[in-house]
């Protein structure tokens, strides 16, 4: 195989790795931006019980 070549499949082989890792942080990232936003909206719901209603819906502030 030419030197060509090899350097051709070592820039395919680089460019697929660093494509897999920036999926994998991607994946992550948005795994811990979903379980955040479960978690304040769980804070939400525990500091303010009275805003929310029978039905599951909310009641609009009693602020201006």
């Amino acid at each position: 195989m030419s030197t060509n070549g090899e350097t051709a499949d070592m820039v395919v082989r680089e460019s697929i790795q660093i494509t897999e890792s920036a999926v994998k942080l991607a994946g992550l990232g948005a795994k811990n931006l979903a379980a955040l936003l479960v978690a304040v909206a769980k804070d939400n719901l525990r500091r303010h019980p009275d805003r929310r209603r029978q039905d599951g819906r909310y009641r609009q502030s009693q602020r201006g």
